[in-house]
């Protein structure tokens, strides 16, 4: 067994299911198969090594970060392939999908809201969560309570310039509730209403 990290020897083993098998009736494709149905499993290898030995070489999918859908937590690669939790997501990045759909490890989601929130993380270190529309892409909600909507990748730096000043010299003296970054050459915001 070679390739494990966040899998297990045993695990792998018993999805190739060829326990008490002769080798001559085992068909390395039907054991690819099987060990495919782990979602974490990006790619396998399965050789004879005669006379009675098996290889199993996999490639498992490297996380990134995690996504909320729901109640349901998972762990996501930078194809946006979700696959189960291992280990401990508490220091990942996280996306949360308000769509409240249930998904299964093993869909997708966008990836580009994921290299989104991978690079806003590395521009605002102190920002780990983020939030999910389709259509409208990534946003925020900020300390003081109002939603920060950056869209997709494009021009982060500026995107994020135009925020930082507009949290020092416009939010403080009105009550906000939106700044939309989505397009950052005609960036807007909105007040509570009451508020001229």
């Amino acid at each position: 067994m070679q390739g494990t990290l966040f899998t297990t020897p045993d695990e792998i083993y018993a999805l190739a299911d060829v326990d008490g098998w002769n080798i001559f009736w085992i068909r390395p494709q039907t054991v690819e198969e099987r060990i495919r149905t782990l979602a974490i499993i990006k790619d396998v290898d399965v050789k004879l090594d005669l006379p009675n030995r098996l290889v199993i070489r996999v490639v498992e999918r490297q996380p990134v970060a995690a996504w909320q859908a729901g109640d349901q937590l998972f762990l996501v690669d930078a194809e946006g392939v979700l696959f189960e939790v291992r280990g401990d997501p508490s220091n990942a990045v996280l996306v949360r999908d308000v769509r409240n759909e249930p998904l299964r490890p093993g869909d997708r989601v966008d990836p580009e809201a994921i290299v989104t929130a991978l690079e806003l993380n590395q521009i605002m270190p102190e920002r780990r969560e983020f939030e999910w529309r389709p259509g409208a892409g990534l946003s925020f909600v900020t300390e003081e309570g109002w939603r920060v909507q950056i869209g997709d990748h494009q021009n982060l730096m500026l995107k994020v310039l135009i925020y930082r000043q507009f949290q020092v010299q416009v939010a403080p003296a009105r009550n906000v509730t939106l700044l939309d970054l989505s397009v950052p050459e005609r960036p807007y915001y909105r007040v509570a209403s009451g508020e001229e």
